[in-house]
């Protein structure tokens, strides 16, 4: 346990597919959090992160929203 391997994911579709936005005000750098967008489904956000269970609990969460 506090050993398990940390994945970012989408929020909207859970997809592990993910690149990091960059925009000009993010590259001078500061106190912002990473933002990242969803090569699945485009949305960008502030990626959720857990271990395979988490993740898996979220996907199949997602599944019964459908």
């Amino acid at each position: 346990m506090g050993n398990e391997k940390k994945i970012k994911f989408c929020s909207k579709c859970g997809s592990t597919n993910l690149g990091i936005v960059t925009t000009p005000w993010k590259a001078r750098g500061g106190p912002i959090s990473q933002e990242y967008k969803c090569e699945d489904c485009g949305v960008e956000m502030t990626a959720f992160d857990g271990d395979e269970e988490f993740l898996a609990e979220f996907r199949k969460k997602l599944a019964e929203k459908e």
